[in-house]
């Protein structure tokens, strides 16, 4: 269940994080909270509520040896790989804005923007080549 439930806020994070900094660049402190507060506030049957209220989301850990977090994993990941596909600039340690690819990018995809999209990104593409 954990990993999962971490694909699909990983899918919903990196839209939110480009969304989110379109208005006003934010912390990464602010930006677990208002996507903890943007994901408990749609629209859920009642059995995705019981998973994603605020206290349950922000709680819920990977059965893993290091108990990491689910919600807070996932978020830090989409925010890195934001980063490194250049949607999103970081001018300081924690503190991201949206880059001028970030923009173009939500005006011309809008909400199709997705992991496998972030993924095909040149600066991501050679990321991951350099690593292996």
């Amino acid at each position: 269940l954990g990993y999962i439930f971490g694909k699909i806020i990983h899918e919903r994070v990196l839209l939110s994080v480009l969304f989110l900094c379109v208005q006003i660049n934010h912390t990464g402190k602010e930006l677990l909270f208002l996507i903890f507060k943007e994901i408990t506030l749609r629209n859920y049957s009642s059995l995705h509520k019981t998973f994603y209220s605020l206290d349950n989301l922000a709680t819920l850990r990977y059965t893993s040896k290091y108990h990491d977090l689910i919600a807070e994993n996932r978020i830090n990941f989409a925010i890195s790989d934001l980063k490194l596909s250049g949607l999103l600039n970081c001018p300081k340690r924690s503190y991201y804005e949206l880059s001028d690819l970030g923009k173009k990018a939500l005006s011309e995809l809008g909400t199709d923007i997705t992991a496998k999209y972030v993924h095909s990104l040149p600066k991501y593409v050679e990321y991951q080549k350099q690593r292996k």
